[in-house]
C-alpha cells in the first residue's frame, strides 16, 4: 500500500510539473518553437518533438537553457544556424526544470522529469561557461543519443579494381565480406584509398505503409537496389554534392531487401544516403557522414559602412514575405513589414548576411546576422480600415519614412538611429481626424518599468514619452491622436 501510495505521488508530481511547464513553455519557448513543438513558421525554427536533443539524460537540454546555444545544429535531419538566447538570468531552477518537464513528456517525447536539483546542479558545474554553447563544445560533454539504424543483417563485400563506371558485381569475387553490426554503410574503416568497390546487403524495416523519400550521393559512382530493383544510380566518377539524386517510392510496411553498390576510383572517398517517411522523425542517416562537408556559403556582410544606412529587400525570417530590412550606422537593425505596416524584429550589431540570397539564387529566408534579436510579433494599427502600403522616402543618408493610409486617414512612420549606438527614435505622424489605437507588443513581450518605460523581449526598452499607453491583459497599446508621437527605443545594458 505504501509503495503504491508513493508511485502515485510521484506520478502526481511528475504531471503538476509537466502542467506548470506548459504555461511556462507558451510564455518563454512557444514563439520559436510553436505550441505543437514542431518549430514556429512551419519549422523555420529547431523542433523539440522527438528532438535527439531532448532525448536521454537532461544535462544537455538544461545547458541548452542555461547558456544558450549559436552557431550551425542539426536536428531531425535537418540543419539551422540561429541563437538561442541565455535563459538562466531570467528562469530559476524551478521554471527551468518545470519547462523541460513538459517538453520531456510531450509531442511524442517519452522522456523522465527534470528536477530542480538537477539543474542547481548543472548550473554550478558550468558557472566557467562563457557565452552560448556551440553544438561541437555541448556534443562533446554530452553526446546525443544513439538511433538504432532500420537496417538488419548487414553485410559489406569489398572488390578490388579499377573503374569508371559501376562494375558487374556479380561476376566478380570478393577479397573481403564483413558484417557491419551498426547497420550502418561505412567507408571509413576500409583500408584502401582508390581502386576498389563495396556491396552492402541488409533488410530494411518499414515503420509504416507511405512514401519514402531516399537521398543518395557519393564519390565516386553508387547505387541503390529495394526488393531486387534499380531505384537510382550514380553511374561515373565525380565528386560529392554534385551529382546528388532524390527518389520517391511508395512501400509497405515489413522488411525488404536494401543493397547498395558504391565503387571509388581515386582521391576522396565518401557515401551519402538518408531516408525519410512515415514515422521517421525528419530525415535518417542510413551511411556514415560523409568526411566531406558541403562547401559552406560565403559570408557576405553588408552592415552600413560609414554614416549611410543600408536596405535589404528580401525574405527574413520572424517576418512577413513583404518586408523591407533596414540597418543603420549606430549598430540598430529593424525590419519593416509592408504588409501590416509595422516593425517586425529588432536586433543589435551585424546586420545581414545576405549570400544565401546572393549567391547561385540561394532561396529561403535568411535570419538577421547580429545579436539581441527580438521578433516583435504582431503589431500595428488596430483598425477595421484597411491598411494600405504607399511606399517610403530616403533622405540624403539612406533612412526610408514609410507611408501608408488606414482608410481616410495618412501615416508616416520614420524609424531613424537615434544619438547614441544601439537606439531608435521613432516619429508617427498622423494627418486626419482619428485617433488609433496602436500595439506596439504582446502583453508577453511588454514588462512595465515606470509609467512611460516598458521592456521588450528582456532585451530592448521602449519609452513611449508622453503618448498615452496601457498594458492590457494581451497586448501594449498606444492611444495616437492626430498629429505627431515619438516613440523611443534602446538597447538594455
Amino acid at each position: 500500500m505504501l509503495i503504491r501510495t508513493l508511485l502515485a505521488a510521484s506520478v502526481l508530481t511528475t504531471l503538476t510539473a509537466a502542467e506548470d511547464g506548459k504555461t511556462l513553455y507558451k510564455t518563454y519557448c512557444a514563439a520559436c518553437h510553436a505550441a505543437d513543438g514542431k518549430g514556429a513558421n512551419n519549422g523555420a525554427f529547431p523542433p523539440l518533438a522527438k528532438s535527439l536533443w531532448i532525448q536521454g539524460k537532461p544535462d544537455r537540454a538544461i545547458q541548452v537553457v542555461l547558456h544558450g546555444l549559436t552557431g550551425e545544429v542539426e536536428v531531425l535531419g535537418k540543419s539551422y544556424n540561429l541563437q538561442m538566447p541565455p535563459q538562466g538570468a531570467m528562469l530559476n531552477d524551478t521554471q527551468i526544470a518545470s519547462i523541460l518537464t513538459y517538453v520531456r513528456s510531450s509531442w511524442g517525447n517519452q522522456e523522465s522529469a527534470v528536477t530542480p536539483a538537477q539543474v542547481t546542479s548543472a548550473r554550478k558545474n558550468s558557472t566557467k561557461q562563457k557565452g552560448m554553447w556551440t553544438a561541437k563544445n555541448l556534443l562533446e560533454l554530452h553526446p546525443l543519443p544513439p538511433t538504432a539504424s532500420p537496417i538488419r543483417n548487414l553485410i559489406r563485400s569489398t572488390y578490388v579494381g579499377k573503374w569508371k563506371k559501376l562494375p558487374d558485381f556479380s561476376k566478380l569475387e570478393s577479397v573481403s565480406v564483413e558484417e557491419e553490426h551498426k547497420g550502418i554503410l561505412n567507408l571509413h574503416d576500409i583500408a584502401a584509398k582508390d581502386n576498389f568497390g563495396v556491396v552492402w546487403e541488409g533488410d530494411l524495416e518499414v515503420p509504416a505503409d507511405g512514401t519514402y523519400k531516399f537521398i543518395l550521393d557519393s564519390d565516386d559512382g553508387s547505387a541503390l537496389y529495394l526488393d531486387g530493383k534499380k531505384i537510382m544510380a550514380l553511374n561515373s566518377t565525380g565528386p560529392l554534392y554534385s551529382r546528388t539524386q532524390a527518389v520517391e517510392i511508395t512501400l509497405k510496411k515489413g522488411t525488404i531487401p536494401i543493397r547498395v553498390e558504391y565503387f571509388e576510383a581515386s582521391q576522396k572517398q565518401d557515401i551519402f544516403l538518408v531516408w525519410s517517411g512515415p514515422s521517421i522523425p525528419g530525415k535518417q542517416w542510413l551511411s556514415v557522414r560523409p568526411n566531406t562537408k558541403r562547401k559552406s556559403t560565403p559570408v557576405i556582410d553588408i552592415s552600413p559602412k560609414g554614416e549611410k544606412s543600408t536596405i535589404y529587400n528580401n525574405f527574413i525570417h520572424h517576418t512577413t514575405p513583404r518586408a523591407i530590412s533596414i540597418g543603420h550606422s549606430n549598430g540598430t537593425n529593424y525590419t519593416f513589414s509592408t504588409k501590416t505596416c509595422a516593425m517586425s524584429i529588432l536586433w543589435s550589431g551585424k546586420f545581414i548576411n545576405a549570400a544565401q540570397h546572393w549567391t547561385s539564387r540561394g532561396v529561403g529566408r535568411t535570419a538577421p546576422y547580429g545579436k539581441n534579436i527580438t521578433p516583435l510579433g504582431n503589431t500595428g494599427f488596430i483598425t477595421k480600415d484597411t491598411t494600405q502600403f504607399r511606399g517610403y522616402k530616403l533622405d540624403p543618408l539612406r533612412r526610408p519614412t514609410f507611408q501608408y493610409t488606414i482608410g481616410e486617414t495618412t501615416v508616416t512612420d520614420a524609424i531613424m538611429p537615434g544619438e547614441s549606438p544601439h537606439t531608435l527614435r521613432r516619429t508617427i505622424t498622423i494627418t486626419g481626424d482619428q485617433t488609433l489605437p496602436f500595439q506596439a507588443a504582446t502583453s508577453r513581450q511588454a514588462k512595465q518599468t515606470n509609467s512611460s518605460t516598458y521592456t521588450l523581449g528582456g532585451k530592448w526598452q521602449l519609452n513611449t514619452g508622453n503618448t498615452t499607453a496601457q498594458l492590457t491583459k494581451n497586448a501594449l497599446i498606444l492611444k495616437l491622436t492626430p498629429g505627431t508621437h515619438t516613440l523611443n527605443y534602446s538597447l538594455l545594458p
